[in-house]
């Protein structure tokens, strides 16, 4: 899989993505200048196939682009021996009966470099009512708000890297886990 989002850019315009000069896609920013790409070879929800000129040998070091910013892919490192990366990662998919054209993702990742641990939670939504405040929750717990934009899309990002983190915060995470945002549900796993 494959997502590339952008913020703070020109609203309403769409930027090509680029693997290594090869144009795998294109992201259209809302009003407000965000916009999202997610390609997978299982497509489901908002994501798109990869297109037949993705690039098999995709490693660390591809230059990606979107539109004129550019980035470098870098290493998620494993579960492995002393002095290596460990990294847990957890993934929910957000369905809401009561408003099926909402969709939303949340990822957790909890990385252990070099002795210095840092937990992030990712969670992204679209279709949500638009201008709103959805209560993020963890297990009944709630551990934040997002907002959305006047399209009814949203990014909470919390991390123990800058700090954000709640106190309410569970102190692990598991697969079954619920995360609840809104009127919306999703099993972590």
């Amino acid at each position: 899989m494959l997502n590339a989002s952008i913020t703070g850019a020109a609203a309403n315009t769409t930027y090509n993505v680029a693997i290594n000069g090869t144009v795998v896609g294109q992201i259209t920013t809302d009003a407000t200048g965000f916009g999202r790409l997610s390609l997978s070879s299982n497509p489901h929800g908002n994501q798109q196939a990869f297109p037949t000129n993705f690039p098999t040998n995709l490693a660390a070091g591809a230059t990606v682009t979107i539109g004129t910013a550019t980035g470098t892919l870098g290493t998620i490192g494993h579960q492995g021996e002393q002095g290596e990366d460990v990294v847990s990662r957890l993934a929910a998919t957000l369905k809401d009966a009561a408003n099926t054209s909402f969709s939303g993702q949340v990822k957790f990742l909890n990385v252990n470099e070099d002795g210095i641990t840092s937990r992030t939670l990712f969670v992204n939504v679209t279709g949500a009512a638009p201008n709103s405040t959805l209560n993020v929750s963890i297990n009944g717990t709630m551990i934040g708000t997002l907002m959305t934009n006047p399209s009814g899309t949203g990014t909470l990002v919390l991390s123990s890297e800058n700090s954000t983190l709640p106190a309410s915060f569970p102190t692990t995470l598991n697969a079954n886990d619920q995360i609840t945002v809104g009127t919306a549900t999703g099993t972590l796993a």
